[in-house]
């Protein structure tokens, strides 16, 4: 019981967020495109990873940086030997920058 509290306080943040399940889809849609295909918990662990990271953002004040670089990950992802490369740079050094 003591470990489903935290969890659930996770999911109930999550779910305050703006426009999460579809930013954390499309990344995880890119990631799964990457590898070949995501079976259950490789979807999962994706999507609990990108939460997290949604989640933290959001702590921070850096929602906008942090939609900003999903984004761009969605829009301009391409694969190289099961390797989910993207273009952002930039953005990503924008929401790390934010929340460190």
């Amino acid at each position: 019981m003591n470990q489903l509290v935290p969890a659930i306080g996770l999911m109930f943040l999550a779910s305050l967020l703006p426009g999460c399940d579809s930013l954390i889809d499309d990344y995880c849609d890119a990631w799964c495109d990457c590898i070949g295909g995501c079976n259950d918990p490789q979807r999962e662990a994706c999507e609990d990873a990108r939460e997290h990271d949604e989640i933290r953002a959001h702590e921070h004040d850096c929602d906008e940086q942090w939609e900003d670089f999903v984004t761009c990950v969605a829009d301009t992802y391409y694969c190289h030997e099961g390797d989910l490369l993207h273009g952002c740079a930039q953005q990503e050094l924008r929401w790390t920058d934010c929340v460190d």
